[in-house]
């Protein structure tokens, strides 16, 4: 009973490969992911080389596809998930795309996520700014009315449109000012 208390001794070699085993590294995923996008990249450009023929030509792009999408590790739903999401990508528009490239998604579900999100803040952005923009607009408009149809007049500046400002200042102002 005393010999399963003790701990086990390991060589250098063993207690690396435990490690290894037990703990996978952010390095390694990082590096896995980008030799994925390598993969990709390297299907998705292979042009046709003259001088080896179509069938060396099938056969290189055969495993350039095999060593993008990895049939021996992922399902068909990771496969299609894996194509559905590059072409999705592919068919956005392209600051969009690069945004949301650069958030590094994982899945077509985060894609769509980013994209709803940041259509949703463009369209708040936007509508603030038009807010603001008339805002700014009513506050020069009303610095527009004359005085004499705010301060006593028998018009007031909420009464007046303000394509009519100008036809009433012309108006109802003079009389103000003869007398």
């Amino acid at each position: 009973m005393a010999s399963l208390l003790r701990p086990q001794i390991m060589t250098p070699h063993e207690d690396d490969l435990v490690l290894r085993v037990d703990i996978p590294r952010e390095q390694d995923m990082i590096r896995e992911k980008s030799d994925l996008e390598v993969a990709r990249q390297s299907f998705r450009w292979y042009q046709y080389p003259e001088v080896a023929g179509p069938q060396e030509a099938l056969i290189q792009l055969w495993e350039l596809c095999c060593k993008w999408l990895r049939p021996e590790i992922h399902t068909k739903e990771q496969i299609l998930e894996l194509l559905v999401l590059e072409q999705f990508l592919t068919i956005l528009p392209g600051d969009i795309r690069i945004w949301v490239k650069s958030q590094h998604p994982t899945n077509s579900k985060e894609v769509v996520s980013l994209v709803e999100d940041l259509t949703q803040t463009t369209e708040e952005r936007a509508v603030n700014y038009q807010d603001s923009r008339l805002l700014q607009e009513e506050k020069k408009e009303e610095r527009m009315v004359p005085d004499c149809l705010t301060s006593g007049s028998q018009y007031s500046h909420w009464e007046v449109p303000a394509e009519e400002t100008l036809f009433l200042d012309i108006r109802y102002c003079t009389t103000d000012l003869i007398t």
